[in-house]
């Protein structure tokens, strides 16, 4: 019995509320409701689900965004470079803030949509900003991977919104 191994490269990149720019180069975005309460996102590391090998049953990869520990189920990871999404927040010192992540993305590419779900922030989606003003978050999530997709790269850009608490 052959085997059919499809190849994907999968990531995803950000693009921020309030001022939305070119997501293909690093981008820094404000958001927040009143203009002197700003929160500055640096975007630092891609989301990056990595270079995967379909089977030819239904697959999942867990990007956890904890750990960075990368876990497959009925999908081959090849060598590549997945990665955890890492952002850092800037605002007013020892104030709380909140995050919002999408429910889902569509990566699209070569074949049909692939969705990611679950997206998880750590240490979690609202916090306190450091006597500094900086709070640094880590992002991961679960891709869902059909049996048999079309190789090739798939990309999803997707919002991130901040607010004081």
């Amino acid at each position: 019995m052959k085997t059919k191994m499809t190849m994907l490269i999968l990531f995803m990149q950000s693009v921020f509320t309030l001022g939305l720019a070119d997501a293909a180069e690093p981008f820094t975005g404000f958001a927040g409701l009143q203009e002197q309460r700003k929160i500055q996102i640096d975007f630092l590391q891609t989301l990056n689900f990595g270079r995967l090998a379909a089977s030819g049953q239904p697959g999942i990869v867990v990007l956890d965004a904890a750990s960075g520990i990368v876990q497959t189920h009925g999908v081959t990871r090849l060598p590549g470079n997945e990665s955890i999404g890492q952002l850092v927040l800037r605002g007013e010192p020892n104030a709380a803030f909140q995050i919002w992540l999408p429910e889902q993305l569509a990566f699209s590419g070569a074949g049909d949509p692939l969705i990611a779900r679950n997206l998880t922030a750590y240490p979690d989606t609202f916090g306190r900003f450091d006597p500094t003003g900086s709070a640094e978050l880590t992002l991961g999530g679960l891709l869902e991977i059909p049996p048999s997709p079309i190789g090739g790269k798939y990309k999803a850009d997707f919002t991130i919104t901040a607010e004081y608490r």
